[in-house]
This record gives C-alpha cells, structure tokens and sequence, in this order.
C-alpha cells in the first residue's frame, strides 16, 4: 500500500505537473484514511525521488558531497 501511495505522489508531481500541495489534497481523493501529516510526509518524499534528493540515498554515496568547491591553488611566480 505504502508503494501505491508514493508511486501516485510521483505520478501527480512528475507526470501531472501538480504543485506539492494540489498532491496533497489529491491524495486524499486516491487514499481518503490518510491523515493530512501522512500525505504531506508521502508528497515530501516523492518530490526528493523526482528531483533526486532523497536523503536515503544520500548515506549510500561513496563520498560525501563537498561543503565548498574545490579550487586549485594558483601556480606560484616564478
């Protein structure tokens, strides 16, 4: 059930072009026993997997995201 949920989230966000909050509401159309905390939790998580920033995923990455950009030292003079 959890999967039908968020698979509708997606489908609304990325299919539909649906705001975060007409998800919300329209979830209550497809899943009428969610509270208003549960279908906003199933619209936050669909929007990070449709814009790739799910922080379950986050943990799995080989390295860390850098707090700045790296930049390479000048070459001295000469």
């Amino acid at each position: 059930m959890d999967g039908d949920i968020l698979h509708k989230a997606i489908f609304l966000l990325r299919e539909c072009h649906e705001s975060e909050q007409q998800v919300v509401t329209r979830l209550k159309d497809y899943f009428p026993h969610l509270t208003l905390s549960d279908r906003e939790m199933y619209t936050s998580e669909a929007r990070d997997l449709v814009h790739g920033v799910h922080p379950a995923h986050a943990a799995d990455a080989p390295y860390p995201a850098p707090v700045r950009p790296v930049v390479a030292p000048a070459p001295a003079a000469s």
